[in-house]
C-alpha cells in the first residue's frame, strides 16, 4: 500500500513536471472558440457593433445618419480601440471569434504567469482552475473589457512581486500598468491597486516589519502609481456620472423608501449565490454550471482541508480581501452594473495563481483527478452549447440575408426569466439584433454611453428609440394580445423591423406588419409602412 502511493505521488510529480499539462489544457480552451463562429453571449454583439460603426462610418453615409464618433478620454476603451482597428482590416466573424480568443487568452495567461512567478512552474491545480477561469461568468456577459483588464491586472501583480529586488524598475513598470488598466477597464485598475496592496501588507507581515515608517513607505509607493491615472480619471466624464459612487446607496436608500429593502436584500443575496456558483459558465446549460460550481468549490475546500492543495501564503491577504468582496461589493458603480457578479471570478483567478497540489498529500491524486475531470466535463458542455447555439443563429443569419430588414430595427423579448439572469430565450435576443447591423448595416440600438463608451446615437434611430419608450412592453410570458400590440406599437414608432423572441405567436400577425421569417424562439416581423431598401 506504501509503495502503491508513492507510486501515485511520483506519477502526479513527473506528470507534473511535463509539457502535457499546459499543452491539454490550451487545447480544451480552444475547443468552444472554434464550435461556433457566433456566441451566444448577452452584451458581447452590441461591443461588436459599435467597433464596426466605428470603423466604417467614414464610408457609410446610412451609418453616419444614425451613429456619431466621440472619441475622447474615456477609462474603457481597451477594447474599443482592438475592435476598430480589426474592423478595418477583417470581416466581423473573423473580429469575434479574435476578440473571444483574446477574452479567454488574457485571463488564462495572467493566471499561468502569476503562478510561474510565485512557484517557479505552474501544477496542475493552476492549469485547470484557469481553464475554468477562462469561460466565466463574466465572459457570458460579454464584458470583454473588464476580462482583458483583469488579465492584465494579474499580470501586474506578478510582475510586482518579480521586480520587488528592483524597487525602481518595479515602479517604472508598474506606472505604466496602471494608466493601460484605467484605459482598458476602470475598475480592474482598482483591484489590481487592492490586491498590491494585500501582497505588500502580506511581504510586511512575512518579514515581520511592521514598523509604521516602512509601512508608509510602502504605501508611498503604492499611491505614487496611481497619481497620473487619477488626474486623468478626474478629467473624464464618468468621474462625475448621475449618482457617481453613491449610486448603489441611493438604489438602497430607494428601497428603504418603497418598503422593498428586504425584498431587494433577499433579490441580492440570491444573485450572489448564482453568480459565485457559476464562476465558471458555459451560458447555455444553468442547472449544470450550478452543479458544477458547486462541486469545484467544495473540491477546492475538501483540497485545503485535506492538505491535498497549498496556499502560498504570499498571495493570502489577497485571496482573503477577493473573498470579502464577493460579499461586500456594491452591485453598481459609476453608472455600470453587475459590479459585484465580477468578484467571484477575481476570487478564483487568485486562487488559481496561488494554489498548487501537494503530491504527498493523502488526497492529492483524488483532488488532482477531480479537477481535471470538472475542466473537461465544464469545456465539453460549452462547446456543445455553444455549437448549438451557433447553429441557431446561422438559421436566423439566412433569413436576414434573404429578407429587406430596412434602416432600423428593434428585439423584443417576450420570455420568462428563471432563477439566473441569463436564462434568456435561445437564440438570444441581443445578438440577432446585432447581426442585422453587422449583416445588412440595419441601425440598431447599441452601448453608447457619453460616460463609458467613444459613440453617440444620433437621427432617426435616435428619435425612433425615444418614440418607442411609450410602447407598452409586458414582462414575463405575454398573452399573444399583448405580444401583437407591442409588436404594432414598435413599428408604428418608426421601426422598419421587429425582432420579437418569445411569447406565443397568433396565426395572423400582428396589425401594421408582415412575417418574414422565424426559427427556434424568433420571428421577424417588417413595418408594412417601410420603404424598400437597396441591397
Amino acid at each position: 500500500m506504501v509503495d502503491g502511493g508513492h507510486s501515485h505521488v511520483r506519477g502526479i510529480a513527473r506528470f507534473e513536471a511535463t509539457r502535457w499539462p499546459a499543452i491539454l489544457a490550451v487545447l480544451l480552451c480552444l475547443a468552444p472558440v472554434f464550435a461556433t463562429a457566433i456566441y451566444p453571449f448577452v452584451d458581447f454583439y452590441p461591443h461588436m457593433v459599435r467597433y464596426y460603426v466605428l470603423a466604417h462610418l467614414n464610408d457609410s453615409p446610412g451609418l453616419q445618419e444614425n451613429y456619431e464618433a466621440a472619441w475622447g478620454l474615456l477609462p474603457n476603451l481597451g477594447m474599443d480601440l482592438v475592435g476598430v482597428g480589426l474592423m478595418k482590416a477583417l470581416p466581423s466573424e473573423a473580429v469575434g471569434r479574435i476578440v473571444v480568443l483574446l477574452t479567454v487568452a488574457l485571463p488564462f495567461c495572467g493566471v499561468v504567469y502569476l503562478a510561474r512567478v510565485l512557484r517557479g512552474h505552474v501544477g496542475i491545480a493552476t492549469l485547470t482552475l484557469a481553464g475554468v477561469v477562462a469561460f466565466n461568468h463574466i465572459l457570458i456577459w460579454g464584458f470583454a473589457n473588464f476580462l482583458l483588464g483583469l488579465g492584465l491586472a494579474l499580470i501586474g501583480v506578478g510582475l510586482w512581486i518579480e521586480l520587488r529586488g528592483r524597487p525602481a524598475l518595479q515602479v517604472g513598470i508598474s506606472a505604466v500598468i496602471a494608466v493601460a488598466l484605467l484605459f482598458v477597464h476602470g475598475l480592474t485598475f482598482g483591484l489590481w491597486g487592492l490586491m498590491l496592496g494585500f501582497v505588500e501588507l502580506n511581504h510586511a507581515i512575512e518579514t515581520r516589519d511592521m514598523r509604521l515608517a516602512s509601512l508608509a513607505r510602502r504605501a508611498g509607493r503604492l499611491l505614487l502609481l496611481a497619481v497620473i491615472p487619477t488626474i486623468l480619471f478626474l478629467q473624464m466624464p464618468t468621474s462625475d456620472v448621475k449618482g457617481g459612487i453613491t449610486v448603489s446607496i441611493d438604489n438602497l436608500n430607494e428601497a428603504v423608501e418603497d418598503g422593498r429593502h428586504w425584498e431587494r436584500l433577499q433579490a441580492e443575496v440570491v444573485n450572489r449565490v448564482d453568480s459565485f456558483l457559476r464562476v465558471g459558465d458555459t451560458g447555455v446549460w444553468p442547472e449544470a454550471d450550478w452543479a458544477l460550481g458547486a462541486a469545484l468549490w467544495g473540491l477546492l475546500v475538501f483540497g485545503l482541508i485535506s492538505g491535498a492543495l497549498k496556499l502560498d501564503r504570499r498571495l493570502l491577504l489577497a485571496v482573503a480581501g477577493a473573498g470579502l468582496l464577493v460579499v461586500v461589493m456594491p452591485p453598481n458603480l459609476f453608472g455600470s452594473g453587475y459590479i459585484s457578479d465580477r468578484m467571484p471570478v477575481l476570487l478564483l483567478c487568485l486562487l488559481a495563481a496561488s494554489l498548487s497540489l501537494r503530491p504527498e498529500a493523502r488526497f492529492a491524486q483524488l483532488v488532482g483527478l477531480g479537477l481535471i475531470a470538472l475542466l473537461t466535463v465544464r469545456i465539453a458542455l460549452t462547446a456543445v452549447g455553444w455549437a448549438g447555439e451557433g447553429r441557431s443563429f446561422q438559421q436566423f443569419q439566412a433569413a436576414i440575408a434573404a429578407n429587406d430588414t430596412g434602416k432600423l430595427a428593434v428585439a423584443v423579448r417576450f420570455t420568462e426569466q428563471r432563477k439566473g439572469r441569463l436564462d434568456e430565450i435561445r437564440p438570444r435576443c441581443t445578438p440577432l439584433l446585432s447581426l442585422l447591423l453587422l449583416e445588412n448595416q440595419t441601425a440598431v440600438r447599441t452601448f453608447a454611453f457619453a460616460s463609458q463608451q467613444p459613440m453617440r446615437i444620433i437621427g432617426p434611430l435616435a428619435e425612433t428609440q425615444f418614440a418607442a419608450r411609450h410602447v407598452k412592453r409586458p414582462g414575463g410570458r405575454a398573452d399573444p394580445a399583448s405580444r401583437n400590440e407591442t409588436i404594432s406599437g414598435l413599428a408604428a414608432a418608426g421601426y422598419d423591423t421587429v425582432i420579437a423572441c418569445g411569447g406565443v405567436e397568433t396565426a395572423e400577425p400582428p396589425a401594421g406588419v408582415v412575417k418574414l421569417a422565424g426559427g427556434e424562439g424568433w420571428t421577424l416581423y417588417r413595418s408594412q409602412n417601410a420603404p424598400v431598401s437597396r441591397r
